[in-house]
Parts: C-alpha cells; structure tokens; sequence
C-alpha cells in the first residue's frame, strides 16, 4: 500500500482465487480493477511490493506462464504507474526485471494431453500402454526409452509451500543513488538474487548459494527463503534471508549494490546464545524484514516459527564493515505471534499479527498487535 498526496490510499494485491494481480484505490469512493493475464493459466501477482517514484506507485511481483519445452517461464515484473492513484490497468507500464526461461514444470501450466514429469522438470505427452492402464495415484503413462512406462508426476491438485521458480518473496526498495532495488530468492537453483537498474538497464546478481560461472558453478547452498532488503543513502544493500538448509537466518551487505558482497553474517542460528532451547533448535527467520539507522546499526524483525515468537535482532557495526548481534524475544503472552512484522515509521516500534485461542470455547481470534522491543 502507498498514499497519494492527500492520503488516499492505492493497494496492489493478489487475487489467488483467479491468480491475479489488483489494484484497488479511495478517493471519494472505492474502486478495484484486476490486471490483465497472459492467458487463463498464467500466475500472475504473488509477492507483489509497492513503493512510490516522484510520488507515483510502483510495484514489483512474480509472474508464472507456460515456457517453451515444457518448462515454466517465471518473471520478476516491474509496474510504474504514470500518475499518483492509477484508477485502471492502461495507468500502469511494465517490464521484466528478471526472467527464467527454464524453470521445472507445474501441472497447470500442461496441456491437456500432458502431464508435469519430476523426473525431468517438463510437461511430457501421456499414452497408453502402461500396466496398470491408470498407473496410480501420482502417476502417468509416459514414454521413455521408447517404452509405455508408469511415471511419478506432480499433480494439478498437489499443495507446495511456494512455487519452484525464479522469484519468490520480492523484495523492493529505491535506490536513493537512482534506479530500484529487488531482492527474490531463486528457489531452482537455492539462490539469494539482487536485481538492480540503477545503470539504466536491469541486472541481476547471485548474491549467496552460488558462486563460479554456470555450468561449472558451485553450489554453496540454498539461500534467500524470506528475503528483505533496504537500501540506505549511501547507495549500500542491506539484505536479511534466511538459509534452508542451516534454517539461519542471515544478514549480507552488498556496498553500493555493485561487485561482490561481503560474507554472510548469522543474525539468529535457532539456538538459546548457542545452546538448544529445551524443545531443541528453533526454525527461525519468517517475514523478515529490516531498518537501518543513521549510525548504521541494522535491526532485523522476525518470527521464531517453533514457539510462534516475534524476535528482534541488533546489529552494531563492527570492523571490516560486520556487525555484532544481539538477539531477542518479544514477549506476547499467551499469544501465537510474530506474524508479518513491520517497522512503524523507521523507529522502535512495531506491528505483527497474532492469532489467540478461548481454551474455554476453543474460539480463535487473530489481530495486529504494537509492541516496542
């Protein structure tokens, strides 16, 4: 959500009943109007962000369609809207910030007559032939090796926790040196990924889980889950995210948004100032977000998924441009928080959503609640 200059609210969102983007608005009346698709499958708005450009909004998503060979077409796109409350779809320009061509199938984007194969990432004809004729629940009658054969497929029904493509959680930010910043997590290859335009064209760049030229690359692990990033005056990236495979959550800085970045710092490792909680380690590090202030101490907001705890963690600036951190629980008593935790206006305070539970009557309420760290 942004406001205009008499503050009058414009909202993008995600329509995932119709996997769509919308835009509504308030000026004297509300209004809502749905973004056009590519075609009837097409995803269209997960992750979208908004920020504001010389007052204008402007909105960064992931888009999903059908590729070539059988394989997913993902998008990180870019909207720029030409006036400050765009009140229809023809008020908004869009371009492509980042694309993957490659990315494994998904059942909804097969024709009819295919089915989405794991083995190979692609929609792949069925025939007959096979034995059982169904092949089973999970299965598909496929050719391979010239062969009727029985194989594992991903279902139209199946339930995945985020899409498997270039794009998850966008993150955007403006460049205060000029142009936009986005941060998304590239979950084929496990890869925390920076896109910038600040030189007039858009760039993207492996900032952690890979390193090398591919094919030759390296993988050093799968990073970028819950990606946030802000960008501070000076131009530097300050990026938090957590790491899948060591579920860390992780704060990088990458100075001027150019070059390399500087090692991986570990914000919260799940562990009690490292020991085991006595319920064992914590999965850390969801709807992170952060701020840094103008002494260039980083705070990073947090849920500690395990106990459904808001955390906050302190960075102070250290040598060679680290930082010492300093985590915490905020206490929410006998409530399930943490929740999408957002920063009021750049200080001390801030929002999260929790969920309570009557155990007299079993009623569940949810709620935003401000606390202060």
């Amino acid at each position: 959500m942004a406001l205009d200059d008499q503050q009058h609210p414009v909202i993008a969102y995600y329509d995932a009943t119709n996997a769509q983007l919308k835009i509504a608005g308030f000026t004297d009346q509300w209004f809502a109007y749905a973004m056009p698709k590519k075609d009837s499958t097409s995803d269209v708005g997960r992750y979208v962000k908004m920020t504001q450009v010389n007052g204008n909004p402007v909105i960064a998503f992931l888009a999903m369609e059908k590729g070539a060979a059988g394989k997913t077409r993902s998008r990180v796109v870019v909207g720029k809207a030409n006036k400050p409350m765009p009140s229809a779809s023809t008020d908004w320009a869009f371009e492509d910030a980042a694309v993957d061509e490659n990315g494994p199938c998904q059942a909804a984007f097969c024709d009819a007559n295919q089915a989405c194969v794991k083995s190979t990432g692609s929609c792949t004809p069925t025939v007959t032939g096979c034995t059982p004729a169904d092949c089973g629940t999970g299965n598909a009658c496929i050719t391979v090796t010239g062969k009727a054969t029985c194989t594992a497929i991903v279902s139209k029904d199946a339930i995945t926790a985020f899409p498997n493509v270039l794009g998850d959680y966008v993150s955007l930010a403006v460049n205060p040196k000029g142009g936009l910043g986005i941060a998304v997590y590239d979950r084929v290859h496990g890869n925390l990924i920076g896109v910038s335009n600040q030189s007039g064209k858009w760039v993207a760049t492996i900032l952690d889980g890979e390193t090398g030229v591919r094919p030759n690359a390296t993988d050093t692990g799968d990073d970028g889950i819950a990606a946030s990033v802000t960008i501070t005056a000076n131009g530097d990236w300050h990026v938090v995210y957590v790491n899948g495979i060591t579920e860390r959550v992780q704060y990088l800085l990458w100075p001027g948004g150019a070059g390399a970045p500087l090692a991986p710092e570990i914000v919260d490792d799940g562990y009690d100032s490292g020991k085991p909680y006595p319920d064992g380690k914590h999965i850390v590090g969801d709807d992170a977000t952060l701020q840094v202030d103008a002494g260039g101490v980083v705070t990073v907001a947090y849920q500690d998924s395990t106990t459904g705890k808001l955390r906050v963690a302190t960075g102070a600036p250290a040598s060679g441009g680290a930082h010492k951190w300093a985590a915490k629980t905020v206490d929410q008593p006998n409530r399930f928080g943490g929740f999408f935790p957002r920063f009021v206006s750049g200080g001390p305070q801030i929002t999260n959503f929790y969920r309570q539970t009557d155990k007299a009557t079993t009623d569940i309420i949810g709620d935003v609640a401000f606390v202060t760290p």
